[in-house]
């Protein structure tokens, strides 16, 4: 008799479908005592990544390896910074779980591009791929920046977590990140696709450290409000 969206743009999705749906959104949670910044010992989370936790700026995308979560976007933006001389090292956190011939994309070919797309940029030594791992929220809380630059997105949960460590958040402007982040207080939104445009919301934290800061400390707020 109803469903339950977990974003309004979700919503919008299916009463597009589903015209006399009873629809209620309901954000996802978020477990305040896994994504507790007391708990995380970020110096030690930076040093566990060896050479690429001495970067002077660590960003990251924590999502499974498919073309819309955009992770060709985030190396070209590493790219772009890189070339200005920007001290930057990227996190690919995840895999490419959905490899059936019936699923929508072909994530393995996606794998495969994303891995040439670095080595034709020269950036290996500054693209880490992570895989699946069950310790995330000490891999978040070492980060500078959470990307989450998808073609759009249902909800984000890795926002809210992120948010929750204190660690800003570059997102998407398509979907449920505008509900949960608000440009320029918690992070920053960006159209997708768009590298210059990521590059320049990154540089913005190489530039400033206490940008960071600040804009981690308001996402805590946020999600311990919210």
């Amino acid at each position: 008799t109803t469903v339950v969206a977990n974003s309004r743009y979700t919503a919008e999705s299916v009463r597009a479908a589903a015209p006399g749906a009873r629809l209620e959104v309901v954000h996802n949670p978020v477990d305040l005592e896994r994504w507790d910044p007391a708990r995380i010992d970020r110096t030690g989370s930076r040093a566990a990544l060896g050479e690429a936790g001495e970067h002077g700026l660590l960003v990251g995308v924590v999502a499974q390896l498919t073309p819309w979560k955009g992770q060709d976007t985030a190396i070209e933006a590493l790219k772009l910074l890189c070339q200005e001389g920007i001290d930057a090292h990227l996190l690919l956190i995840g895999s490419a779980k959905f490899v059936d011939r019936a699923t929508r994309f072909d994530n393995e070919g996606y794998l495969a591009r994303l891995h040439e797309l670095v080595a034709d940029a020269g950036l290996e030594a500054r693209v880490s791929w992570l895989g699946e791992r069950e310790d995330v929220p000490e891999l978040v809380g070492a980060l500078d920046v959470l990307l989450l630059p998808s073609w759009e997105e249902p909800f984000g949960r890795s926002l809210i977590e992120a948010m929750a460590l204190g660690v800003p958040v570059i997102a998407t402007t398509v979907g449920g990140p505008t509900e949960i982040v608000r440009d320029g207080h918690e992070g920053y939104l960006v159209p997708p696709r768009d590298a210059g445009a990521w590059a320049q919301a990154i540089r913005r934290f190489a530039e400033s450290p206490e940008l960071g800061l600040q804009m981690g400390r308001a996402g805590r707020r946020t999600v311990l409000e919210g």
